[in-house]
């Protein structure tokens, strides 16, 4: 994208991921300024949206998150 604005990051979001929502149940964003459109997002999408709060320029958190995210989803069960 030539601009990271939150208006051309909710329109390009909902773009691509529309046609794809009966698939889409869930997004994990990071927490930056330009995902501050995550509940016009989640409205169109009828998705649930999660934050990865890692740190800046801590990009180790990020993997650390996931692996736990994984842990956790194999001894509880899906909620829908």
């Amino acid at each position: 994208m030539p601009a990271k604005h939150a208006q051309g990051v909710l329109v390009k979001i909902n773009r691509l991921l529309c046609p794809h929502k009966h698939k889409c149940h869930a997004v994990t964003f990071d927490n930056r300024r330009e995902l501050a459109g995550h509940e016009i997002i989640a409205q169109e999408l009828e998705a649930d949206i999660y934050f990865d709060f890692a740190l800046p320029n801590h990009s180790w958190e990020r993997g650390l998150h996931e692996n736990s995210n994984g842990l956790l989803q194999q001894y509880y069960p899906k909620m829908r």
